[in-house]
């Protein structure tokens, strides 16, 4: 019914391992973020202090931190991965 070539192997490959970098460059700071979410909530349910900065300003900081700490080897896999694809891109002519 349906033939695949090569061609439709190769692009559903690197669709694939480009969703699978999405999730490992979001990853590290949507879990820092929950887990600031978490802690910003009970402190604010503990103190009764419901101010919108209180949960934002904390997730803020973990953010830039996140981005700080883990953004060279994020970075460094986004351009591997880009490197990659258009060496791939190459290789079809």
């Amino acid at each position: 019914m349906f033939e695949t070539s090569a061609v439709d192997l190769l692009l559903l490959r690197v669709l694939r391992e480009g969703l699978l970098l999405a999730l490992l460059v979001s990853a590290p700071l949507l879990i820092g973020m929950l887990v600031m979410g978490v802690l910003s909530g009970a402190f604010s349910a503990v103190t009764q202090i419901h101010d919108h900065a209180v949960g934002f300003v904390p997730r803020l900081l973990v953010v830039f931190v996140g981005l700080a700490v883990f953004g060279p080897y994020l970075g460094s896999q986004v351009v591997r991965f880009t490197v990659s694809v258009f060496s791939l891109m190459a290789s079809l002519r």
